[in-house]
């Protein structure tokens, strides 16, 4: 009988490979097709030539290295291995630097747009038994919500499970992130997928171009509505105007430009004045003309966390960043170390916005302002919003009102009674202020009331009475409020500033065992000159 020729090496191998060659279940054909398309468009994207790089599939031979010459037991083993560790259920975690609802929004375009669907919700399984698929609402603009995938969801082409939502990244930032468990062999084409959803958020961010505000309630930011807003009925005097535009409008238009002439796109504004002179509104005017040119514009109210608001400027540059009343925090009288937190998130900002950050900050009270915000090369331009001058004065009156009632109205008369005055008391003059546009505004609204009761509900034309009677009720909020301002008490600067020594002090106070006794004291280290006044008050303090 004749002897069977043995197997050539190059054969073994062939079987071994053939052997550990991992083969997909029998699914339907036309699933497995979609499935296959899946995958070799996420090679495609990636521009993976190979899902592994441990082997290279090139010709038509197989090519071992040389220390497994002779050695099919060792070729073996290492495809056993191999077999193992790319077969192997890995996590694969990625925090995308946007916001939770911006993230799965993204991931959800990706999704549809490149595959199809969405993949499938995973019910979760709880002590009090099984919750149903995640999905959850997501705002994209003021009027309009999609439903996004949140939790665990299913992905068959890539034999992956998807655990989305909210993690907080390396510095403590809540943000979306992914983790994918899937087979190891399967990392090129995840991380092809992180891409795509990257792209989303670079491309098509729900945020990134927006009017949002923070909120400290809520991890995710809230869409303004700017409908509201008509720069031709704002009026400011032409002073304030140009500065605002200068210092403000100027940079977000013409961005490319000032990049070309080597000139700065980070700066800091204060706008600063009495109430109702419209500086809030310079802020709205602003974010009009930020969302037209593709910056993002990031409000902070009163008492909101400015770090959230400078967190999304990084997210979500370029970006203006407007601080109301920035002496509620930022004030002689506050807390020094929060002023100091303030005041170091935004210093250290300004180099890690890309595109430029623009922060605008307003205040009725300048003079309250904690010294450190004014330092030099901490604010780079200052804008005073007081008093309209009388062109101003007449513009406002005259935007607030239909055209032809204005066209009767005796502006010498009103602007004598609601206008700057000058007046002397024989060696001095003085600018006497007038009504801010907020109050004159509102008195050319309170004046249809006093036309309507004049012509007994038939006429609502508004005379100059009518103005100027409604201006004596404003004016005595006015004057009401200018009181309340006078009559509240300078913070104690001395007593704030033994607060803060005391403060120092404690932070390094070591508790002490007084020798076994119960009470407790605490130590610290002083000049010797300053002994005897330290034991006068030790003295004192134990009565």
């Amino acid at each position: 009988m004749p002897r069977q020729a043995q197997p050539s090496f190059e054969e073994m191998a062939r079987e071994l490979v053939n052997q550990h060659t991992v083969k997909a279940p029998d699914v339907n054909t036309e699933v497995q097709a979609q499935r296959e398309a899946i995958v070799a468009q996420l090679r495609a994207l990636g521009n993976l030539s190979t899902p592994d790089s441990a082997l290279t599939y090139q010709g038509e031979k197989f090519i071992f290295p040389a220390k497994y010459a002779g050695d099919i037991p060792g070729v073996r083993r290492f495809l056993d291995e191999h077999e193992r560790a790319q077969n192997a259920e890995t996590s694969f975690i990625r925090f995308f630097a946007a916001k939770p609802h911006d993230g799965a929004a993204a991931m959800e375009r990706a999704m549809r747009n490149h595959f199809g669907h969405a993949g499938a919700g995973i019910p979760t399984v709880t002590f009090f038994g099984s919750n149903p698929p995640q999905r959850r609402d997501v705002k994209v603009s003021l009027t309009e919500s999609i439903s996004v995938p949140w939790g665990e969801i299913s992905f068959e082409p890539l034999e992956a499970t998807f655990e989305t939502g909210a993690m907080r990244d390396e510095d403590d930032n809540l943000v979306f992130g992914i983790n994918v468990t899937c087979p190891k062999r399967r990392e090129p084409e995840v991380r092809a997928f992180f891409s795509l959803i990257e792209e989303e958020i670079r491309e098509r961010s729900i945020y990134r171009g927006k009017a949002i505000a923070v909120r400290a309630r809520a991890q995710e930011p809230r869409f303004i509505d700017l409908t509201g807003v008509d720069p031709n009925k704002v009026v400011y005097a032409d002073r304030v105007y140009r500065q605002l535009s200068a210092g403000l409008w100027s940079p977000i238009q013409h961005a490319d430009k000032l990049r070309e002439l080597g000139q700065s796109l980070k700066s800091t504004t204060l706008v600063q004045g009495p109430y109702g002179t419209g500086k809030s509104m310079a802020g709205y005017l602003t974010a009009l003309q930020a969302t037209a040119n593709g910056w993002t514009f990031i409000h902070v109210s009163p008492g909101e966390p400015i770090e959230r608001a400078l967190e999304l400027a990084k997210q979500y540059g370029p970006a203006v960043v407007w601080i109301e009343d920035i002496d509620v925090v930022a004030g002689g009288g506050q807390d020094r170390r929060r002023v100091v937190e303030v005041l170091e998130a935004l210093d250290g900002v300004t180099s890690k916005v890309s595109g430029g950050l623009l922060v605008g900050m307003t205040t009725n009270h300048v003079d309250k302002l904690d010294p450190a915000v004014l330092r030099p090369g901490r604010i780079d331009v200052v804008i005073r919003v007081a008093d309209p001058d009388r062109a101003a004065f007449e513009a406002i009156i005259t935007a607030a009102m239909p055209d032809e009632d204005a066209q009767h109205l005796d502006f010498d008369a009103l602007w004598s009674e609601m206008g700057q005055k000058v007046s002397a008391d024989g060696r001095n003059t003085v600018l006497e202020e007038g009504m801010m546009p907020a109050f004159v505004v509102e008195s050319v609204k309170s004046a249809v009331r006093y036309a309507l009761s004049r012509s007994g509900g038939e006429d609502a034309t508004v005379t100059t009475t009518d103005i100027l009677d409604a201006a004596d009720t404003v004016r005595v909020t006015l004057q009401l409020q200018k009181q309340a301002a006078a009559d509240q008490k300078p913070a104690d600067t001395v007593s704030k500033a033994l607060e803060t020594v005391v403060e120092k002090v404690m932070e390094r106070a070591v508790p002490l065992d007084m020798d076994g006794d119960t009470g407790y004291g605490y130590s610290w280290t002083f000049a010797k000159e300053h002994e005897p006044q330290v034991r006068r008050n030790q003295r004192h303090t134990q009565g």
